[in-house]
């Protein structure tokens, strides 16, 4: 019988995982002098005694994890095996009590490390290895943004993450850092180091010494502070990234102030997995981030000293990382020579600010069976993202971030939880009369919203109606979010349904120019859209605001019968177009035409549109046009068909007033990755003709047609 998992054995706050089999382990002296001797060498050690618990635990750890085993050798023959191959099983060591190991049998196995050792040994053993893997245990974090027309499929969603990361790392460097968010940290690494000597001792060094002119010195340490960083950045913790944010800006503070004044080449040895390499190699020529802090040598034999062996049977390989460097492309990414700042000032050691980004310079492999990889160090206004990358952090305002800053980027990234934690913790942060507290408590109801909890959503709606009830500049329509239709309840309009009566079943309903209202709605889709069960429904010209719209988006639900929709020029606006998306985010409909041009609609109906493109299937034409979208809203919807939507053909972008030609490189992706799309209608005023004929040369590769200023789209679905 399996024995159960240790409780919380996953809060692992560190990258290497210290795993123990052994069927003799017992709470007694001895055992416990090894396991204390074992934690001041790696803190998280977990014990089993049963080898189908022990084998099952490490097969569900994230690959990206690192994994020490320390195997009797009464389970070795039989676990090794069946564990050699996995990327997050790193050193093995194997422990005899009764036999000797047949070393024929040991060399099968390149990750066994040491074995014929008793403890002692073993721990010596293991002291020595840690000390020459510290500077590579760790895996590098890389996100490519990729401008390439011809790029491989493998780069599709990598831009928004690269794009996100950037900006998220902003945001930390200029958030204050508070005593609270220090305090959370230090009660946390208590907890994380419980019983462990060495390093609680440590923790309770950095509380007494610390100072910002020697955080270099503690990351280059072997101290909980470098392995808690290194994990949190590679995991992309952003809880624990907000905690630790002061120690980030210090490390940047310093590297700015001992930034290399001269070009240096530099290197960097790590052992990489075949379809990281492949998906390098497929990007050569475009750009990198590094989203941690980058540790390099000025001396090639030092990085290919440091390098373990690699063995093509377990799927790793020997990398080496050529890096060119030059201060005077340096704006907000500095590097640094931090060999006498250092706690091993014996190695030469450069170390390069989070989130740097390279050219892709080349991927080879050397006669050595070695693959060198050549990369550049490029600034954030030199490459092809400066103007997408400025106009982002514009977004996210200038000078001092805070918690608004960092809840806004999260929400973008898909993190609702912790978005609606952050601005929670803002709420109790400024005073009860800030007017501030109506866009949080929206927002808020967006995000539940999002997260299909409805009820809250309508109750944080309710908390921002009623302050705008005693500010009545805030009460517009544009800006309200609460809908009440129990005005229009027994509301009667017997032209309307007269028209609708006289119209044949499952045929096309065209109500547009008739003057109707939101009451009218309950109307169309009670007569029109449940009992006729029109296919084609025109409501364009009509005085339709949000309510209608939400009263219109209850009918589409489940509805498959309606396939165009046509709500052009009405007064439906962004929260309108929120519910009208909702409505079609699954595929209980059979929508297939939706036009919602000259609504008024803005970036935020494109985040509601992206959200619902992402899961919907049965739409193929979309007509955006003459509405107000920019260009985070194009970049938005362009990622949501770029990386997750297939079934769209048609898509009209034509006269957005606030769409620019930085809009272009979105499209661009878009058209390169969609399968799907088949015709693009867009209009940019004062669009170059370098940037035209680099959409239409997009499209041709990509068998699209692409019209500028207008087109009319031949789907004769959307035809009246």
């Amino acid at each position: 019988m399996a024995e159960p998992v240790p409780h919380n054995i996953n809060d692992n706050l560190q990258t290497l995982t210290l795993i123990w089999l052994d069927d003799k382990t017992s709470n007694n002296g001895e055992d416990e002098n090894v396991i204390k001797k074992l934690r001041s060498i790696i803190n998280h050690l977990i014990t089993f005694r049963n080898e189908e618990t022990c084998q099952e635990y490490i097969e569900k750890q994230p690959e990206e994890d690192r994994i020490i085993l320390i195997v009797t050798d009464s389970f070795c023959y039989t676990l090794v095996p069946r564990i050699h191959q996995l990327r997050q099983v790193y050193a093995i060591y194997i422990t005899c009590k009764n036999t000797s190991i047949d070393e024929e049998w040991i060399a099968k196995f390149t990750k066994i490390k040491a074995f014929n050792v008793q403890f002692n040994e073993l721990i010596a053993q293991m002291r020595l290895d840690q000390r020459k893997r510290i500077k590579n245990e760790q895996p590098l974090l890389i996100s490519i943004f990729s401008t390439s027309e011809n790029a491989d499929q493998s780069t599709t969603g990598l831009n928004g993450q690269f794009v996100y990361n950037q900006l998220l790392t902003d945001c930390l460097l200029r958030m204050k850092s508070t005593e609270q968010d220090k305090n959370e940290l230090i009660s946390i690494c208590n907890r994380e180091y419980q019983g462990n000597t060495q390093f609680l001792n440590q923790l309770q060094e950095f509380q007494n010494d610390y100072l910002p002119n020697k955080v270099l010195w503690w990351y280059t340490r072997d101290s909980f502070f470098y392995k808690i960083l290194n994990k949190t950045l590679r995991v992309q913790n952003i809880e624990m990234l907000v905690l630790l944010r002061s120690y980030i800006s210090d490390m940047y503070h310093q590297l700015q102030c001992y930034q290399l004044k001269t070009p240096i080449r530099t290197y960097r040895s790590q052992l990489m997995a075949n379809e990281e390499i492949y998906r390098l190699k497929r990007n050569i020529g475009q750009y990198i981030s590094v989203n941690s802090f980058l540790s390099t040598t000025v001396q090639r034999e030092t990085a290919l000293f440091l390098m373990g062996e690699g063995n093509p049977e377990d799927n790793l390989q020997r990398v080496l990382f050529e890096i060119d460097a030059d201060p005077r492309v340096v704006s907000m990414k500095p590097f640094a020579d931090i060999t006498f700042h250092s706690d091993f000032p014996i190695e030469t050691e450069v170390l390069f600010m989070l989130g740097s980004i390279f050219r892709l310079d080349n991927v080879i492999l050397d006669d050595d069976h070695l693959w060198v990889i050549t990369m550049t160090l490029y600034s954030d206004d030199q490459h092809d993202l400066k103007q997408v990358l400025s106009h982002m952090k514009d977004q996210n305002g200038k000078g001092k971030a805070d918690l608004w800053t960092l809840a806004k980027i999260v929400w973008k990234m898909g993190k609702f939880n912790l978005a609606e934690k952050y601005y929670l913790r803002l709420i109790n942060e400024i005073p009860s009369t800030d007017l501030s507290l109506i866009k949080i408590y929206e927002n808020l109801g967006d995000i539940t919203s999002h997260k299909g909890d409805y009820d809250a959503s309508i109750q944080w709606y309710n908390k921002a109606l009623e302050i705008r009830k005693n500010n009545p500049s805030f009460n517009t329509e544009k800006n309200t979010k609460i809908i009440d239709v129990s005005e229009i309840v027994g509301y009667r309009n017997s032209k309307l349904e007269k028209m609708i009566r006289q119209s044949y079943d499952r045929s096309r309903i065209d109500l547009g120019n008739q003057r109707l209202i939101d009451s009218d709605m309950i109307i169309v889709v009670k007569e029109a859209i449940i009992k006729k069960q029109c296919i084609k429904l025109n409501l364009m010209n009509n005085s339709i605001t949000s309510k209608g719209a939400f009263i219109l988006a209850s009918g589409l639900k489940n509805n498959s019968i309606l396939q165009v929709l046509i709500l052009c020029s009405v007064r439906i606006g962004d929260l309108g177009i929120q519910y009208i998306a909702r409505a079609l985010t699954n595929n209980n409909n059979s929508i297939k035409v939706l036009n919602v041009s000259s609504n008024g609609l803005t970036d935020k109906s494109a985040e509601d549109l992206a959200m619902m493109l992402k899961t919907n299937k049965t739409l193929v034409f979309l007509d955006l046009s003459r509405n107000e979208l920019g260009d985070e809203g194009i970049a938005i919807l362009a990622n949501a068909l770029q990386n997750h939507n297939n079934t769209l053909e048609y898509l009209d972008l034509s006269y957005n007033e606030w769409m620019t030609e930085l809009s272009v490189e979105f499209l661009i992706l878009m058209i390169t990755y969609n399968e799907g799309l088949k015709a693009l209608s867009v209009w940019f005023r004062n669009l170059s003709t370098k940037n035209e004929s680099r959409l239409r040369k997009a499209a041709e590769k990509g068998r699209l047609t692409v019209n500028n200023p207008w087109i009319n789209l031949k789907y004769t679905g959307s035809n009246w």
